[in-house]
């Protein structure tokens, strides 16, 4: 891996050549998280980038609790990727907070997002052949918002009365998904910028292609919520799907 000079505020490392790929932590992280990565991205013809956000690594951290907004920490992001003057559009890889400056850098520059913007796209239009007007969708997500999947289940189910609230019915949905399709989800319902929703972003095109294409993932989460249908009327399965024996 080799430094990045772009000025004295923001320290960053590159490694191998090829399509540019965008490494971005979290909170209280560096781009050490990415030390195992870069070099397997190198290995496989991509041009792995990852930086030290602002106040984190061997970033600048300026004195001033006003500097650290998401805005000043989304502008230095946005700073050094202009440094890089990449000649085609970057794979963004973003975890925790580096998801959130991800997803805003996509927002504001779809055009500079290689294909996970154009997969997340494929992804929504499957999913909303499957589940119509309850999928929501931006240029880069589509989302099954917590509501609207519990009322779903209790549909398919014949309830009147919801036995879980809906966050726990998205907890539960993540579990079948991973039961029964080796999808793996993450949470962060309780911190911002989190949701209760099932929120489906910057999908690899070739991730979408061995799990069968953007339509074998719909139906993958339609048979998970057809399992959670049933479910809610097994309150004691339901219990240790979410909760565990204990």
């Amino acid at each position: 891996m080799e430094p990045i000079s772009v000025n004295s505020v923001i320290n960053s490392v590159r490694a191998g050549a090829g399509p540019p790929v965008l490494l971005v932590h979290g909170l209280a992280a560096s781009l050490h998280d990415w030390d195992m990565l870069l070099p397997d991205l190198a290995a496989h013809g991509y041009a792995g980038y990852a930086l030290d956000l602002l106040g984190h690594g061997e970033s600048a951290k300026p004195r001033r609790l006003s500097d650290y907004t998401s805005d000043s920490v989304f502008a230095h992001l946005v700073e050094w990727i202009d440094s890089l003057a990449l000649d085609e559009p970057a794979i963004l890889v973003g975890h925790s907070l580096g998801g959130y400056l991800s997803l805003q850098f996509a927002l504001q520059f779809p055009e500079r997002v290689r294909a996970l913007v154009e997969t997340t796209q494929q992804v929504g239009d499957a999913m909303q052949g499957v589940f119509g007007a309850r999928v929501h969708r931006t240029p880069v997500t589509a989302q099954l918002r917590a509501d609207d999947l519990l009322a779903l289940a209790m549909e398919r189910a014949g309830l009147a009365t919801p036995p879980i609230v809906p966050i726990e019915a998205t907890a539960a949905l993540a579990m079948l998904l991973l039961e029964d399709h080796g999808v793996i989800t993450v949470h962060f319902a309780g911190m911002p910028p989190g949701t209760s929703s099932l929120l489906l972003k910057f999908v690899p095109p070739e991730t979408l292609e061995r799990f069968g294409g953007a339509e074998a993932l719909a139906k993958a989460v339609d048979s998970s919520v057809d399992r959670l249908a049933a479910l809610l009327r097994e309150p004691v399965a339901l219990r240790v799907l979410l909760l565990g024996q204990g």
